[in-house]
């Protein structure tokens, strides 16, 4: 298992973010969660997964950014720039925790 795979098991597809040691961390992309960490042992079960898959699940479709127009490429951009400074951290939760706050703040976007 490596960073970034895509792993199904029924109806859940998850996305690995970080593997260390015999933990993973994970992100639900049907649900869209906070990453959680996880043990190894405990995706024996799943199986791989491919984008395709994952996109008739989420019913979204994944478009190259040569297929956007210029204003659909300047939010882009836009919503990459804010998360840029979190992506480093993503294992770390209370550094990513923190850096989410702070460009939720700044940005002025919240939870609720």
């Amino acid at each position: 298992m490596k960073k970034y795979d895509l792993l199904r098991s029924g109806n859940i597809i998850i996305r690995v973010l970080e593997v260390q040691g015999d933990r993973v961390l994970v992100i639900d992309c049907i649900k869209r969660t906070m990453p959680v960490w996880m043990e190894l042992d405990a995706l024996e079960s799943c199986s791989e997964c491919t984008s395709g898959e994952l996109s008739v699940a989420t019913g979204v479709v994944v478009v190259g950014v040569d297929d956007l127009n210029a204003d659909q490429r300047k939010i882009m951009y836009e919503r990459y720039t804010m998360i840029a400074p979190i992506l480093t951290f993503v294992a770390d939760d209370k550094v990513r925790s923190r850096l989410i706050c702070s460009v939720a703040e700044e940005h002025m976007y919240s939870s609720f």
